[in-house]
């Protein structure tokens, strides 16, 4: 029987940016990126809070959608991935507590953030969640620190990702200076992620060594000055010590 994954998109890629990616890795299988039409979402970008949106059915609205009004991807093996925007999982976080938060999306196997002054804070609030929360950022392999912004200088780890992906380009940093940028195919990695069906299982079984393994064999095919490796923090063994339902005891 075919497995069900969900994965969120916390300003991090939209419909766009996905489809991008899956071309870039050579993807051939099935996949519905124009579902459910939300109206909460205007376009692909936040003019007023100048920050990028996803453009994926809402999180907090799951139970209510048929498969015919998401957005999916089918894996090698058959297994179905749905995308879900974070509406719902952040908006308005400060206020809400971790718990209500999280209770929003229960079944998530994997939240991919930006690092934006909106959204780590967010991150470094559901630390203590089990969640597991992968890293987009033009920050990638740094502490993002820019004297120039308001991003505020700690590493993927520290602010609770456990993993760390670049984007479409990442800045090279030095002093709190950017020294140079780097132009990358960051959604073929994220493409590459949601849609192998052995880093899915992995993730799905909280299996830390399964879940390394999985990685490294991504990194072996997609490591190219084009498309750099997927990093993994040390914050990863930490979110997967923590129960799923952890914050529903407290």
């Amino acid at each position: 029987m075919a497995e069900e994954y969900h994965v969120v998109s916390a300003f991090s890629f939209d419909r766009a940016c996905l489809a991008e990616g899956l071309s870039q890795i050579g993807y051939k299988g099935h996949a519905q990126l124009k579902g459910y039409q939300d109206p909460h979402i205007e376009s692909n970008y936040d003019v007023k809070n100048d920050l990028f949106c996803s453009d994926f059915p809402r999180v907090s609205d799951q139970k209510k959608l048929k498969k015919e009004d998401c957005d999916y991807l089918i894996t090698p093996e058959g297994n179905v991935v749905y995308l879900w925007d974070d509406f719902g999982l952040w908006k308005n976080l400060k206020n809400l507590d971790a718990k209500e938060s999280i209770d929003c999306a229960d079944n998530i196997d994997l939240i991919f953030s930006s690092s934006s002054p909106e959204h780590q804070p967010a991150v470094e609030r559901l630390r203590c969640s089990g969640k597991i929360i992968a890293r987009t950022s033009m920050f990638y392999g740094s502490n993002g620190y820019d004297e120039k912004s308001e991003y505020g200088g700690k590493s993927a780890s520290q602010s609770g990702y456990s993993f760390d992906f670049p984007r479409f380009k990442y800045n090279v940093f030095k002093g709190g200076s950017i020294v140079d940028t780097v132009l990358v195919d960051g959604y073929a990695s994220i493409a590459s992620t949601v849609t192998n069906d052995d880093f899915l299982a992995a993730m799905r079984a909280r299996d830390y060594g399964r879940i390394v393994g999985a990685v490294e064999v991504l990194n072996v095919t997609r490591n190219t000055t084009r498309s750099p490796p997927i990093l993994i923090t040390d914050y990863l063994s930490k979110a997967l010590g923590i129960p799923k339902d952890a914050s529903k005891q407290t």
